[in-house]
């Protein structure tokens, strides 16, 4: 952090991947999920002395789900922490969360189209056969909506819905989906 202070920048970019981590593969660094927090809230005052607080963050990745989400957890909770107050983590992500959706709702972007998906379940159809695969419409793109129909067309009341690789199925993701993409139930 000397360095960065005796460089005295005009404003910080933080590229902020988490391969560091200690549950990480790849990398033999083993960075504690709150050492990525230390050093973001170290980052934001050299950025609060020299650069008014100017910061950018792109969160990138890591190699493992878990400490991925974690440490990222960490580093949005310092960037919302800026005046270092303590926070929990469930206040920093109300507070993101609020800050997203006030954003979404100041859009002037014109609303999305309908998605096409088909889901799915491996529980057992009344025919004792294993999967059953439905084809829905979502004309809103909420996990609110896809929890709705999809448990009307499965006739089955799921309490989560991930893709095909195993990512939990959220609004920004289902923003993102492509038609035909493949969603389970479970």
């Amino acid at each position: 952090m000397t360095l960065l202070n005796d460089f005295s920048p005009d404003f910080i970019i933080i590229s902020a991947g988490f391969d560091a981590a200690v549950q990480d593969p790849l990398a033999d660094i083993e960075l504690e999920s709150e050492d990525f927090y230390w050093a973001t809230v170290e980052i934001l005052k050299i950025a609060q002395i020299h650069c008014k607080g100017r910061v950018v963050s792109v969160l990138e990745g890591g190699y493992n789900l878990n400490a991925i989400a974690s440490a990222a957890v960490q580093h949005i909770k310092a960037l919302l922490t800026i005046d270092t107050q303590e926070t929990s983590v469930e206040e920093a992500i109300k507070q993101l969360a609020a800050t997203t959706i006030s954003s979404e709702t100041n859009s002037d972007s014109p609303p999305l189209p309908p998605l096409r998906l088909s889901i799915c379940t491996n529980r057992k159809s009344k025919s004792g056969t294993g999967a059953t695969v439905k084809p829905i419409i979502l004309k809103e793109r909420t996990v609110n909506e896809l929890l709705r129909i999809g448990s009307q067309k499965l006739k089955f009341s799921a309490s989560k819905t991930s893709t095909a690789s195993g990512q939990v199925v959220t609004d920004e993701i289902l923003k993102a989906m492509k038609n035909d993409t493949l969603v389970l139930f479970s």
